[in-house]
């Protein structure tokens, strides 16, 4: 510790004594600052050992790749002290010797604490960083005021999957009614998959029942519901379901038992839900929130108001995925268009909403494209976005499955979870299960689930 406060004394004289002389020769003054902060956090090459086991003689090796690290962002989080990773690093990358490129605000010098003590040593970005476990980057101001500590977690996945499969599930006969059905939107509720689908001027909740070898869907009894409502349903914690029929709210959490929340809610589209809120749009297309379960409204916050006229409007698909800058927060992703827009894209809207009693509700933030990010999600009549193993994947208008690892940011085509079966003329929507497995459905209720292996 005398070590960093001698290094720190020395900085400030030198630079006193540089402001001194600038003084007198040419009436310029040098400025030190008291600034303590990380501005970006960067993360190196990276290594990757995999085990590969030969099909021939049954022996298994190792490989060593590597991959660019800055492939992943960190986010910093600098209320709550935390850097972390949102998207988890590949299984089997070495954490132990990570290179990391760290700046700060007007030079503030960076110390990391040692893993068996509370002394701290220079951080230099050539070194290698052990960041298996949790460690604290200490960031000094240049002109000796203080300093700020940063809790640096880097999170890798443990999924050893390699190649994604879709399953067949279901038969050509377990299909619904005759021919194609018009729309139909996939949803987790519990335990169970729903799918709401518009049929003959109406939508019919079906639930996936199988007769022991494949599955079907089977509809629900008694369950009638307005020819739109199939775009305004919602699952709130994958427990409850929520849908608008007409201006009648309902919540069911079992597809048989119904209650009306309100018999005349006041918006028009209902669009997306959290654990503690729910999301609407009014006749006017601004975004509304509810925090009692849709028993009242009130109109919801914009990070910019300036950019409400890029609120989407039309083919919303939405998802919800636990925030990884606090254990109580989730993030809340939109994506839609609007009748007025017509660039060939969809409007990507975000929100980070902390689920406790005395926690930010946050605001709901465009995330434009710009030439620095040319990878757009394409835009869809139907679309439907999922979150899988750390990632958002979604199917674009173009039926190509869209991968984003910078969750929503930017959307690039990825091959490897492809659409079993592809027509122009045909709609998918997908959704997770319990279990983490991807449902695939098209427009006549036939079944695929997909995973990796």
């Amino acid at each position: 510790m005398k070590q960093i406060f001698r290094m720190l004394s020395l900085l400030l004289a030198t630079t006193t004594m540089l402001t001194a002389c600038l003084r007198d020769d040419d009436e310029s003054v040098v400025t030190t600052y008291g600034d303590m902060m990380i501005q970006s956090f960067t993360l190196g090459t990276l290594n990757r050992y995999q085990t590969l086991t030969s099909a021939v003689t049954g022996n298994d090796t190792t490989v060593k790749t590597t991959y660019a690290g800055s492939a992943y962002p960190m986010t910093i989080d600098h209320i709550g002290g935390r850097i972390y990773n949102q998207t988890p690093l590949p299984v089997g990358t070495d954490n132990k010797h990570v290179v990391c490129t760290i700046t700060t605000k007007n030079n503030g010098v960076v110390y990391l604490k040692l893993l068996d003590r509370d002394s701290l040593y220079y951080h230099n970005s050539a070194d290698s960083v052990d960041l298996s476990v949790d460690r604290i980057f200490r960031v000094y101001a240049i002109n000796g005021t203080g300093h700020r500590d940063y809790t640096v977690h880097l999170d890798v996945s443990e999924f050893t999957g390699t190649h994604f499969d879709w399953q067949y599930a279901s038969r050509p006969d377990t299909g619904i009614g005759d021919g194609e059905l018009d729309a139909s939107r996939l949803i987790r509720l519990g335990e169970s998959m729903l799918l709401l689908a518009r049929q003959q001027g109406h939508t019919t909740v079906y639930y996936a029942a199988t007769d022991g070898e494949t599955l079907f869907w089977q509809a629900a009894d008694d369950t009638t519901l307005d020819a739109d409502a199939w775009q305004n349903a919602v699952s709130k914690g994958d427990s409850a379901l929520y849908v608008l029929s007409g201006r009648q709210l309902l919540c069911t959490t079992d597809a048989a038992e119904w209650t009306t929340m309100s018999d005349d809610a006041p918006v028009a589209r209902l669009v997306a839900a959290s654990s503690s809120e729910l999301y609407a749009l009014s006749a006017d297309g601004t975004m509304m929130c509810s925090a009692d379960n849709g028993h009242t409204w009130q109109a919801d916050s914009l990070e910019h108001a300036d950019d409400a006229p890029l609120m989407p409007t039309d083919s919303l698909a939405t998802i919800c995925w636990p925030y990884a800058g606090s254990d109580n927060a989730q993030c809340v992703l939109m994506a839609g268009l609007r009748q007025d827009t017509h660039d060939g894209n969809m409007l990507i809207w975000r929100k980070i909403c902390q689920n406790d009693a005395t926690g930010s509700k946050g605001r709901w933030t465009y995330m434009p494209y710009d030439h620095n990010n040319p990878y757009r999600l394409p835009r869809a009549k139907q679309p439907s976005i999922v979150s899988y193993e750390g990632t958002l994947l979604a199917i674009g208008g173009d039926q190509r499955v869209y991968q984003s690892r910078d969750q929503g940011l930017s959307w690039r085509p990825n091959s490897t979870y492809r659409l079993p079966v592809t027509s122009m003329d045909m709609q998918y929507t997908m959704a997770t299960d319990a279990d983490g497995n991807i449902w695939l459905s098209d427009s006549t209720g036939q079944i695929w689930i997909g995973h990796m292996r």
